[in-house]
């Protein structure tokens, strides 16, 4: 497979009203370019496929019959964002990469109304670095999972915020430069983790309320769970007991940014591929489900 470096796609804010919404502040400059849109049929197929699926499960029900949008996450990265509407509303959004042979796996899945890159995180990001007023450039970064990321450029300098949260990020562009070459084996090595080609309807779910991931500090006072397989219950058994409240951590950009999540859930295919869901941005109303390979390769659990 070739090297993945490349993830960054220019995006088209076409006026400054699609980005700012009704903040107002309708002279900001957009400068980006327009998303590249898939238009491979397989891709659309597969997709769908997976919509359709997934549609049959509990906690599901709007991706019947939504629209799907598809957008590729950069040059060279063989990566695609799928979008899902209902009526005008996001329900959903899929990640999906290409493998090998033509094969493609469902990177992550979500639910929800705010999917990653969408106008709502970029508008608080800039709003966080005071760059509302500013002409900038936005660039769609997707390092891995766990750093979907917006580049902002203005004046000549690269900012960066959270795609689902728009938090901003106290990093700068040599950060990310050395946080993409870091992350590149650990990424690529936790491929296939996913659900491959033939898409397969869910066997479990679970799903447990949301709650504060920062209400207890666990990785600074003990190490984490130690999980040494898919067959080793300890991480489903936390899931399922409402009173452990699992999280999950990363650490980013040289020790610069540390990622929190709620591990909230999981969804089990019938081909066995296991999602652990992550709260997506501290609300409690939108989930992320990442194969649980793809997280240990590039964090810890912790109770």
């Amino acid at each position: 497979m070739r090297r993945q470096t490349a993830r960054a796609i220019t995006i088209a804010l076409l006026t400054a009203a699609l980005v700012m919404g009704s903040t107002g502040m309708g002279h900001t400059k957009a400068n980006a370019a327009p998303a590249e849109q898939s238009t491979d049929a397989s891709i659309k197929a597969y997709a769908g496929q997976l919509r359709d699926k997934l549609s049959q499960a509990q906690g599901y029900e709007s991706w019947k019959q939504a629209d799907t949008s598809i957008s590729a996450l950069g040059p060279g990265t063989h990566t695609w964002l799928v979008l899902l509407k209902k009526e005008g509303a996001s329900v959903g959004y899929m990640i999906i990469h290409a493998v090998e042979a033509g094969s493609y796996e469902l990177g992550e899945y979500g639910i929800g109304p705010y999917p990653p890159y969408q106008s709502r995180s970029l508008r608080n990001t800039l709003l966080q670095l005071e760059l509302s007023a500013n002409p900038y450039r936005a660039e769609r970064i997707y390092l891995s999972p766990l750093q979907t990321i917006w580049q902002i450029t203005s004046n000549g300098i690269s900012y960066y915020g959270d795609a689902f949260s728009g938090e901003a990020l106290p990093v700068t562009a040599a950060d990310y430069k050395a946080q993409d070459e870091q992350i590149d084996s650990d990424w690529l090595n936790s491929k296939k983790q996913g659900l491959l080609a033939v898409p397969a309807s869910l066997s479990q779910q679970i799903k447990q309320p949301f709650f504060d991931p920062y209400f207890r500090f666990p990785w600074l006072t003990k190490p984490p769970l130690e999980i040494d397989s898919l067959e080793d219950s300890k991480l489903i058994d936390a899931i399922t007991s409402v009173k452990s409240k699992p999280l999950f951590t990363t650490n980013a950009f040289d020790g610069k940014a540390r990622f929190v999540w709620s591990v909230v859930g999981f969804d089990r295919f019938e081909t066995g591929e296991l999602y652990i869901a992550l709260d997506a941005d501290g609300s409690g109303t939108n989930l992320r489900y990442i194969p649980y390979g793809t997280l240990a390769a590039l964090g810890s659990f912790y109770l």
